[in-house]
């Protein structure tokens, strides 16, 4: 029994068209991530409304590369994967650090060192849990979209 040996780069010859517009999407969602950290450090308001902004458009980058794969009519199976973690970054995990970067800027929380007494103080637990409990929805709604039907 012969195997045959695996090609080089094998990863990047699967690369589609449409899997640049998924790193787009990703690019979009882990830079609203790192524009939520900077408002939560300097306070500048601009920062959390490009954060915004990115998801939005994380979201016309989704769009698009759905389409374009549909109309070229490749997919590859890392792409499919590379999908649904870029949208657990830019759907989930970002709008989530978005909210609760602006809730703990509004409430005064801002600092790291004290965070967790100054939560405790103005009753901000339930805040983060709503943040985590939108980022493992998310997950189980796109794990179970990437399930096959059995």
């Amino acid at each position: 029994m012969t195997t045959e040996p695996r090609k080089r780069f094998s990863m990047i010859r699967e690369f589609h068209f449409a899997d640049w517009f998924t790193l787009g999407n990703a690019v979009c969602g882990t830079g609203a991530l790192f524009s939520s950290m900077t408002y939560l450090q300097t306070g500048y308001a601009e920062r959390i409304y490009v954060a915004c902004g990115l998801i939005f458009a994380a979201l016309i980058f989704d769009i698009l590369d759905g389409r374009i794969a549909r109309w070229r009519q490749k997919s590859s199976a890392m792409g499919r994967e590379l999908d649904s973690l870029a949208d657990v970054i830019s759907f989930g995990v970002a709008p989530a650090v978005c909210w609760a970067t602006h809730g703990r800027r509004v409430s005064g929380c801002d600092r790291v060192e004290p965070l967790v007494r100054c939560m405790e103080d103005r009753g901000l637990h339930a805040a983060s849990l709503g943040a985590d409990v939108f980022v493992i929805g998310l997950a189980l709604m796109i794990s179970r979209i990437r399930i096959p039907k059995l």
